[in-house]
């Protein structure tokens, strides 16, 4: 299983970052941050460790694979505290189709002492995007230190693939994610405190409800 899993989660995060060329890009000292840019989530972090949790969940739920939905239970769980692993136990139980085993095997994921930092995410940004066309995230609600990791988690409803874009104030490209369904990750070290805009892109021909999380 545990072989599987870690195959799921390369594959899911294949994709490298896609960054703005400096040479083609207005004067700005947060350009810099275009070179620390990456789409794979870093397990060391609270909201890395919820990415990658993420995405091993909506893997378990589109192919039924209760495998990856107790790998996701277990990954979340040594992040986030209990109140917060409510989708992930649910889909781990609805998986399990009422097998005793798997049942207590759950039971030990949210008895065992969590690793790593418990934290409480704050709420997400949430928002629907709509058919073949962007949303932009408000600017205000996007301020990130410098010379400290910023994190942003773009979580869809499933219904459509979207795109993660983020620019620095003066339009400058730091972080692209594109991967072939809604699941998105961007991380950057910023060279200095200012806002960020976040850009969402939709390229289905449906709606989407998203979620958006930031540390």
């Amino acid at each position: 299983m545990i072989r599987s899993v870690l195959t799921a989660i390369c594959c899911i995060f294949a994709t490298g970052p896609l960054v703005g060329q400096a040479e083609d890009t207005k004067a700005s000292p947060n350009i810099e941050a275009a070179k620390t840019a990456s789409t794979k989530p870093d397990a060391k972090t609270p909201l890395g460790r919820f990415a990658l949790a993420k995405a091993l969940l909506r893997h378990s739920q589109t192919s039924g694979d209760l495998a990856f939905a107790l790998a996701a239970l277990r990954l979340a769980a040594s992040a986030l505290p209990q109140a917060d692993l409510v989708e992930f136990q649910a889909t781990a139980r609805d998986l399990a189709h009422g097998d005793a085993a798997a049942g207590a095997q759950i039971a030990r994921i949210l008895a065992e002492t969590p690793r790593g930092l418990v934290v409480a995410l704050s709420a997400p940004i949430t928002g629907r995007v709509s058919a073949r066309s962007s949303f932009l995230v408000d600017d205000a609600l996007l301020t990130f230190e410098g010379q400290a990791r910023a994190e942003i988690m773009l979580s869809g409803d499933g219904g459509a693939d979207l795109d993660l874009i983020v620019r620095d104030d003066a339009g400058n490209e730091i972080c692209r994610s594109e991967r072939p369904f809604d699941h998105e990750y961007c991380d950057w070290i910023p060279s200095r405190t200012g806002l960020f805009r976040v850009e969402i892109v939709n390229h289905d021909a449906s709606d989407s409800a998203f979620e958006l999380w930031a540390n």
